[in-house]
């Protein structure tokens, strides 16, 4: 049997962001991921993903910025146009980030290339082995954990990181209920060359179906997530390129210019989930694992990242001491970190989405006063700005 220090089910980006940053503590690492072999696509994936400033510092510890740095644009100015109501003039707010003395609030980056780039220098460091297995069942005990995977590896680690998904093997194995929501919505996205300078703005319109935001790239161009019922999602991915880019080109209002759609589109349906506990014994659950949530509301990737910082924090504090990196002390410190985060930001989210869906005039205009008022009340305007230097999207 192997023994290693902490062994993770899953090699998406979260499974392999924490094996980069724990085997530069110095752990030996084993990841765990059925679908590690297969062969990569050819077609390029149009998912980006803003990541605020503090998850690009999650991403320089590991070794992964300039990897991404290239094909990225940086994110100054957010702006909200509310146009849910017909027959009235829309109305907008516009956040900038010198206004928190910061030069952005992030930076959108291409979701395949840093799941590239981190897999490509995983493979490299000397502390960290990949098998492509899924965990077939585990058992725990004082020391330890045994992971059996189902091609017969039998391994012995000190702590086990759960990062296999929303539909986590681990998590299932572990008994773990989750709390979940299906919003009937399904997110499309895609990339745009515009005409117009962009001006490092991310540009949400708020509508009936969901919001639209159109987010920077290099080169005069634009990713973007439109979120609509699922019903009028199938119509739209059933429509032309034209017919695509000419709903496109209306629905931005023309601030960007002439648009050409140049990506195929992609899509998925939206909901929101989150798990019972975050831990168990010698186990650490993290990511999609432990939530899943709508692109509204400025979160996605980077509560996973910030998820990633902190059991590594909890982890290298029993370092430091000397102490059980799997015991339960690691692990509640790890759960006190992450808790209230995780609930804030899953429930915030899913009210969010709930109130942008309402369609009655009166809710619509109510959400209308509290977006002027956000843009008004200094006090409300910079905590929403702080917020929006935690928080992004992910396309």
């Amino acid at each position: 049997m192997k023994s290693i220090d902490v062994f993770i089910s899953g090699a998406g980006i979260s499974g392999t962001i924490t094996a980069l940053l724990l085997a530069d503590l110095g752990l030996n690492i084993v990841v765990a991921d059925p679908h590690l072999n297969k062969q990569p696509s050819t077609f390029k994936s149009s998912r980006t993903a803003a990541l605020m400033n503090e998850s690009l510092a999650v991403l320089e510890r590991a070794g992964l910025y300039n990897a991404i740095r290239g094909n990225s644009e940086d994110l100054k100015t957010l702006t909200i146009i509310d146009e849910s109501i017909k027959g009235t003039k829309s109305i907008s707010e516009t956040f900038h980030a010198h206004e928190m003395e910061q030069t952005r609030f992030g930076r959108n980056i291409f979701v395949n290339e840093l799941q590239s780039a981190a897999i490509t220098k995983a493979k490299k460091h000397k502390r960290i082995s990949f098998i492509s297995a899924e965990v077939k069942s585990l058992s725990s005990h004082p020391f330890g954990v045994t992971v059996t995977t189902n091609d017969g590896n039998e391994i012995s680690a000190t702590l086990l990181i759960a990062a296999d998904g929303r539909a986590s093997r681990v998590r299932e194995l572990l008994n773990i209920d989750c709390w979940t929501h299906d919003y009937d919505q399904t997110a499309i996205t895609g990339i745009l060359s515009c005409t117009k300078p962009h001006n490092n703005t991310s540009t949400e319109f708020h509508r009936e179906g969901g919001p639209l935001t159109f987010v920077p790239l290099p080169q005069q161009q634009l990713s973007f997530v439109w979120m609509e019922r699922t019903t009028d999602a199938a119509k739209i991915l059933s429509m032309s390129k034209d017919d695509v880019t000419r709903e496109l080109q209306t629905r931005s209002q023309n601030l960007f210019g002439r648009l050409a759609l140049t990506s195929h589109l992609e899509s998925w349906p939206i909901s929101v989930s989150k798990a019972r506990e975050f831990i168990a014994p010698r186990t650490a659950l993290i990511a999609e694992t432990i939530h899943v949530i709508s692109p509204i509301g400025a979160q996605g990737l980077n509560l996973s990242l910030r998820d990633i910082d902190d059991v590594v924090s909890a982890i290298q504090e029993s370092l430091d001491l000397g102490l059980d990196i799997g015991s339960q002390a690691t692990l509640n410190k790890y759960k006190k970190l992450r808790e209230f985060d995780v609930h804030a930001r899953v429930g915030g989210t899913d009210l969010l989405n709930r109130f942008v869906q309402m369609t009655p005039t009166p809710l619509k205009q109510i959400r209308r006063m509290g977006l002027k008022i956000a843009g008004n009340f200094m006090p409300l305007r910079n905590t929403l700005m702080r917020e929006g230097l935690r928080g992004a999207k992910t396309n």
